[in-house]
């Protein structure tokens, strides 16, 4: 898994292209590291419609006891 990323397009860009009804609230960024949250789109089960959310980027492993191993 990679280390850190970033998130440049402007929002109003990613709500065109997603084609999202709900505008996103985040600013680009250009150094996420993980845990840190990052906007994400995903499709809602029930609607089938896209929307954006917030999470945690990372991966944590099935044996840690604390989040910030």
């Amino acid at each position: 898994m990679c280390g850190r990323f970033s998130q440049t397009a402007s929002p109003e860009i990613i709500a065109q292209q997603f084609e999202l009804t709900d505008p996103p609230l985040f600013a680009p960024r250009y150094n996420i590291a993980p845990s840190q949250p990052i906007a994400v789109i995903r499709i809602e089960p029930d609607t089938a419609t896209r929307k954006l959310v917030m999470l945690r980027w990372g991966l944590i492993p099935s044996w840690a006891k604390d989040i910030k191993i």
